[in-house]
């Protein structure tokens, strides 16, 4: 609960920023910013409510995480068994951003084959 109440203040916070003067690039990152913490406080929402505590609970490990890493220092993103240094990639088309059960699974996809050394080539509902 108190996790939870974190998390709407920083959306909060973030609804406050985008009612300032922000250029357009800087407004879109915010909203994107808001997009991506809105899915994250739903998904937290649904593992509390569930009753999931432990860090290994699968609902949670196959959500796209990001850590910081003091012995690289900088940022790495999880999910599931994959763990890549974070290389500030093309986060697709901001102003379309829209985050579903598809996106989450695209997202496992594509990661699982990159840490197994598999190629991917998404396309269709399910493609980036």
């Amino acid at each position: 609960a108190k996790y939870n109440e974190q998390q709407v203040k920083q959306l909060t916070r973030l609804i406050e920023v985008t009612r300032t003067n922000l250029s357009k690039p800087d407004r879109q990152k915010v909203m994107n910013m808001i997009t991506i913490d809105a899915h994250s406080r739903d998904i937290v929402a649904n593992i509390v409510s569930g009753g999931m505590d432990k860090q290994d609970c699968f609902l949670w490990m196959c959500q796209l995480r990001s850590y910081w890493d003091s012995s690289i220092n900088d940022c790495r993103i999880r999910i599931c068994d994959a763990s890549f240094p974070y290389g500030y990639e093309y986060l697709g088309n901001g102003p379309r951003l829209v985050l579903t059960p598809l996106t989450d699974r695209i997202y496992i996809t594509a990661t699982q084959a990159c840490w197994l050394c598999l190629g991917r080539a998404p396309a269709g509902p399910a493609g980036l």
